[in-house]
C-alpha cells in the first residue's frame, strides 16, 4: 500500500500541510519518492505509515537526491 507517489523525470517539490498516510497489515509506504532528479519534501503536516514493524516506511527515497524539511510529524 502506497499513500502518495511523487514521480518525475526531473526535479520535484512537494509541500504537505495535511496528512499523507498508508495503512496495511503487512507493508505500507506513506510517501514514495520516485524522482530521477532532486526531490524536496517540505512537511508541516503528518506523514504516517502503519503496518507490521518491518513493513512501515514513512518515506521511501528515490534514485536522486532527497531533501526532507520537517516541522510536522513523521512516523513509520
Amino acid at each position: 500500500m502506497i499513500g502518495l507517489a511523487l514521480e518525475a523525470e526531473t526535479d520535484a517539490t512537494l509541500t504537505n500541510s495535511g496528512l499523507i498516510g498508508a495503512v496495511h497489515q503487512d507493508y505500507a509506504i506513506a510517501l514514495n519518492l520516485d524522482v530521477v532528479g532532486n526531490a524536496t519534501v517540505n512537511n508541516i503536516g503528518d506523514i504516517v505509515a502503519q503496518a507490521s514493524e518491518e513493513g512501515s516506511i514513512a518515506i521511501h527515497g528515490g534514485d536522486g537526491f532527497d531533501l526532507v524539511t520537517n516541522s510536522g510529524g513523521i512516523s513509520g
